[in-house]
């Protein structure tokens, strides 16, 4: 399976747990443990539990879905790929809420691709 065939289906998972409400599975399963998330707005969130906070917080705040778009994915080394995209955050009632791009690093850990590095900009 290649590097991008693997992070679509990352991507895949974490949207349909994000989507099922179901967080912290998703962070879990999706995020190196030592990760560094930086979204528009806020302070760099360092590991999983910083993750988990900022998603639990577009949760509540409305986001009920996540759509995330894959530009351009390639390996760097033998277990480090880096991604760009862009994404979309829908209301319960589909209506935008956000819209951005990113780029993540994903470093592999016992033969799983993880987020290592992720950066979001807002777009507005």
């Amino acid at each position: 399976m290649s590097v991008k065939s693997v992070i679509e289906a990352n991507h895949a998972r974490g949207a349909e747990l994000y989507n099922a409400g179901d967080i912290q599975a998703m962070v879990t399963e999706m995020y190196h443990e030592d990760c560094k998330f930086m979204p528009s707005g806020v302070e760099t969130k360092f590991g999983q539990k910083g993750v988990l906070e900022i998603l639990e917080s577009l949760k509540k705040t409305g986001v009920a879905e996540i759509k995330v778009t894959s530009e351009e994915i390639d390996g760097i080394e033998t277990d480090t790929a880096y991604e760009r995209g862009s994404y979309i955050f829908y209301k319960d009632d589909g209506s935008e809420v956000g819209v951005g791009k990113y780029l993540v690093i994903w470093k592999k850990v016992n033969g799983k691709y993880r987020a290592y590095v992720d950066i979001l900009n807002s777009n507005s």
